[in-house]
């Protein structure tokens, strides 16, 4: 319905009509309290602004007090004429002791502004007056402004007011009160699923008639004395309700026993499966240690052949090969109880402070790689001092270099350096082998893995799986970097002691 219609209608939208009253009359109030703040701060501008511009004729005084001292009529008349062709000035006038005068324009307004300068002069007496400079400006032309601006915003807020009250009454028509039947009836239909309504109470004598919103509230009061009845309904139904959880109750207890026992058998079959390890590692161990008297015999009948043999070159090659593959056997072991070693909690670290550069040269020289024996190119620094177990980090630095050893051509090269970088320790074993991909960086230090180009090198994939662990034991890193035309290094970071 339009704001109109409703303004016509009082008894059928007496809430819009409200609503469009109270917008318009607060819409006004704050209108006309802004208004006067706008217009007073403009006229203030304004008048402040001819106010400035008259002060600004100090500047002009020193020529003008010349031009009086000499009496020059004309620079005098250019002066004055000057003044009241500025904005606002109408009569400017000087005048001497003496009684001589000279002006220009008239004052022609009801509203002015006025300034007198003294016109002086520097003598070596002093400073002497020579008269006065009267300068009168209007500011009719600000009221007149100022009136226009306020017929503006009177009119042009009223029919702001207007528009936003014909469209707040629009507004709350589309929003609420057309919506409001629609919605008691609604109630109403409510009220008849939950029952016969009750006769409403009559309302006293001289009660006003209420709008939607009181029709909307009868109907609601009567939905709660509905509801009051359909509650106690609902405590009949919770208590049906406590009794079917109680028997749910029952169920969870049971079915929760079943999973305590499912549990129990769980964590029966955990310690078989722990003591069948603890088992496995017990046959490992025995068998590595019932190999190494077999292959110490063989190590010892090697040497005696050796020495035996001497002057045969081609039995000095087998001889050779033997220990090559008593090595290759003897680290297979080795990798095997030292795996066991690190997963068992039994073992902890066996920690001193040692120089790790006599470490590395003493592991480098000891010549027990699984390779063929050839120089390495050490570059160690003395006195770089780690705390850890001196025989873990032994194997580790061996695996290292072992490896180096396997994975490259027998002529090239393999660098060994030791020394402090960035606060740390650092081991790099560099070779020239043919490199590791790219895809295989990060998976080399798993257990039991091995790359697709080390298939013809003995091994089980156990070195670079023990190195990790026991570098991650010492709080330290190992990184790999492998360049596309082949060539791999290691770097063992570990912290200072």
């Amino acid at each position: 319905m339009p704001p109109y219609d409703a303004l016509k209608r009082n008894h059928a939208r007496p809430l819009g009509r409200r609503i469009i009253l109270y917008t318009i009359v607060f819409s006004s109030v704050i209108t006309l309290i802004i208004s006067v703040l706008q217009l007073t701060s403009e006229f203030a501008g304004r008048r402040s602004a001819v106010e400035q511009q008259l002060d600004g004729i100090d500047v002009l005084l020193p020529s003008i007090a010349e031009s009086v001292w000499t009496f020059n009529e004309a620079q005098i008349s250019l002066a004055l004429q000057a003044l009241t062709s500025m904005p606002y000035v109408q009569e400017a006038a000087i005048a001497t002791p003496e009684g001589k005068v000279w002006s220009q324009g008239r004052l022609r307004s009801a509203h002015s502004i006025s300034r007198t300068f003294t016109l002086e002069r520097q003598t070596s007496t002093g400073r002497q007056s020579l008269g006065t400079l009267d300068v009168v400006a209007s500011i009719d032309a600000i009221y007149v402004a100022v009136f226009t601006l306020t017929a503006e915003i009177l009119f042009g807020n009223a029919v702001k007011t207007f528009l936003v009250a014909g469209f707040m009454g629009w507004l709350i028509h589309v929003l609420v009160t057309s919506r409001l039947t629609p919605l008691k009836h609604e109630v109403q239909g409510v009220l008849d699923d939950l029952g016969h309504p009750a006769a409403a109470e009559p309302k006293p004598r001289g009660t006003p008639p209420g709008d939607e919103i009181d029709a909307l509230k009868d109907s609601f009061s009567d939905m709660a004395s509905r509801l009051s009845q359909a509650i106690s309904g609902m405590k009949t139904a919770k208590a049906d309700l406590q009794s079917a959880n109680q028997e749910l109750d029952a169920r969870v207890r049971q079915k929760t026993a079943q999973l305590e026992e499912s549990t129990r058998k769980a964590e029966e079959a955990a310690e078989a499966v722990l003591r069948s390890m603890g088992e496995q590692r017990n046959f490992l161990s025995m068998v590595s240690h019932e190999f190494r008297g077999p292959l110490s015999t063989i190590a010892g009948a090697t040497q005696l052949i050796a020495i035996y043999g001497r002057d045969n070159g081609e039995l000095a090659d087998e001889v050779a090969k033997i220990h090559r593959a008593l090595g290759r056997m003897s680290n297979l072991i080795n990798e095997y109880l030292n795996e066991e070693r690190l997963d068992s909690p039994a073992s902890p670290l066996d920690a001193t402070r040692f120089d790790l550069g006599a470490l590395v040269e003493e592991t480098c020289l000891a010549d027990q790689f699984s390779a063929a024996s050839r120089p390495l190119d050490m570059d160690i620094e003395p006195g770089v001092l780690v705390a850890g177990d001196r025989n873990l980090l032994a194997i580790a630095i061996s695996n290292i270099v072992d490896n180096a050893l396997k994975f490259s051509p027998a002529g090239s090269p393999v660098g060994v350096t030791m020394g402090r970088q960035a606060g740390r320790a650092e081991i790099t074993v560099r070779d020239r082998g043919p490199g590791i991909p790219a895809s295989e960086r990060d998976r080399i230090f798993e257990k039991y893995y091995r790359s697709i180009k080390t298939d013809r090198v003995c091994g089980v994939g156990l070195g670079l799986y023990l190195v990790k662990r026991i570098v991650d034991l010492h709080g330290g890193t190992i990184t790999v970097e492998s360049g596309p035309t082949g060539g791999t290094a290691f770097t063992l970071r570990l912290p200072l002691a």
